[in-house]
């Protein structure tokens, strides 16, 4: 399960930069296209 592995760490980074990005919304200028 080599896939799942790999989409739960994904997830996890995602969550992990919407977390980065609601603490620190300046520091991310690439957001603003959302």
């Amino acid at each position: 399960m080599r896939h799942a592995r790999l989409l739960l760490l994904l997830a996890n980074l995602a969550l992990a930069a919407a977390w980065l990005g609601k603490f620190y919304p300046k520091s991310h200028t690439w957001s603003d296209g959302h």
